[in-house]
């Protein structure tokens, strides 16, 4: 890539990073964010008892990355819910990236760039985005693997 791409992804990547980030800590309320507070059960068990002797069991039915992930991100940042949603903002930050290559592989730059902009702004992306549920980690290892 050239460095005005590299510019561009990263002046996207930085305004997409703040407006994901705002209520990084808002405590989980509400219809969607049980989600949080389940994994969020599941990450801080495996830290007290550890992975395999967690008294919730260790979750294989669903993508055990996600679990691993949150508490690695709890035990770094510590117990919050910022900590939890990071692992997430992380990965949708992922797949504006993946989109842009994408885009630009299928399509052209052009293309790419729209669609990477179009994107931001999305309530499904600024909402769900920042939310710690599996399918937030799986989307952008899916356009990757696209």
């Amino acid at each position: 890539m050239k460095k005005s791409e590299w510019i561009f992804l990263i002046i996207v990547i930085c305004v997409a990073a703040l407006l994901l980030g705002i209520g990084i800590n808002k405590p989980f309320f509400g219809h969607h964010d049980w989600n949080g507070v389940w994994y969020g059960s599941i990450a801080r068990d495996y830290l007290r008892d550890g992975i395999f002797y967690s008294k919730m069991g260790l979750f294989l039915h669903y993508p055990p990355l996600l679990p691993l992930l949150l508490t690695s991100s709890r035990w770094i940042l510590g117990p919050s819910e910022g900590a939890l949603r990071i692992v997430s903002i992380i990965f949708s930050l992922l797949t504006l990236i993946s989109i842009y290559i994408l885009g630009k592989k299928l399509y052209r730059k052009s293309a790419a760039i729209i669609a990477t902009l179009f994107t931001i702004p999305l309530p499904i992306f600024l909402y769900f985005g920042k939310m710690p549920v599996h399918e937030v980690i799986l989307l952008p290892l899916i356009l990757i693997t696209v």
